[in-house]
């Protein structure tokens, strides 16, 4: 196998060592068997390189994701009036086991050892990013599944991640949200596409969950009514999830051209 193929996988290929003892459900044919989520933010050196990674997703890593099983693959650009400079890749797996094994087979995969050649032989001087970091998230109980947005045409995203103190915290949140916090979202018209718990990744322990919105506008009408809520009043100021968040980062996010969400 070609080096670089090996690197590409292998950072999530050898969670493999740790994660039958880590307690994590059984799996089953249910229908609400919890799906696994990997985000990958590639950090590129310029607004400009973003062509050549969307050369390469677009026509290398989405379509073997796809030809190996993995369906509605999310790709994201930073939207024009930020300082962020990173793409973000939202790839959902049926189990835990596709989330390990799958990215092995497509990088042993001929079309797209192909369809990447380009994109590998861009050199150190011309590099297109700058790292690239992965977290694998655990869906919620409350939504195990990912649901694909309802708005046509142009929207906007909001990728948000909540930090905790330490991992009981952590655990409080996401019972927050599975108990409660979710059903007043859909309440006041909140549009989720996902909502997952963040196994291996950076800034743990922490909870990751994207909405979607028609525009900015919709976004702080919906903030609005879930702030103001009588619901979020009494929920907020109960002891069992006091200090349960630490941090809370947002990123707005526009869907690339070939994104299937």
């Amino acid at each position: 196998m070609k080096r670089r193929n090996f690197f590409r996988y292998a950072s999530i290929s050898t969670l493999g060592i740790s994660l039958p003892v880590l307690g994590f459900t059984k799996q089953s044919n249910s229908k609400n068997q919890k799906e696994f989520y990997e985000l990958r933010e590639f950090q590129v050196t310029s607004k400009e390189k973003i062509v050549d990674l969307d050369g390469y997703l677009k026509n290398a890593l989405i379509p073997a994701l796809n030809k190996h099983g993995v369906k509605y693959i999310g790709a994201f650009h930073p939207t024009e009036n930020t300082e962020n400079q990173s793409v973000y890749l939202l790839i959902p797996y049926q189990s835990l086991k596709d989330a390990v094994g799958i990215m092995k087979k497509v990088a042993q995969d001929a079309d797209f050892q192909k369809n990447s050649k380009n994109y590998d032989q861009i050199g150190n001087d011309d590099k297109v990013c700058k790292r690239i970091q992965s977290s694998l998230l655990e869906a919620f109980d409350a939504i195990p599944k990912m649901k694909l947005p309802q708005q046509k045409g142009e929207k906007i995203f909001e990728l948000r991640v909540y930090e905790s103190y330490n991992e009981d915290a952590g655990k409080r949140k996401v019972e927050m949200f599975n108990k409660e916090e979710l059903d007043l979202f859909y309440k006041v018209g909140f549009e989720p596409v996902f909502f997952g718990e963040t196994i291996f990744g950076i800034n743990k322990p922490n909870l990751t969950y994207m909405l979607v919105y028609e525009n900015m506008e919709e976004r702080e009408k919906e903030w609005k009514a879930f702030i103001d809520s009588p619901e979020w009043a009494k929920m907020k100021d109960k002891p069992e999830y006091a200090d349960s968040v630490s941090k809370v980062t947002s990123i707005f996010l526009n869907p690339a051209p070939y994104s299937q969400l």
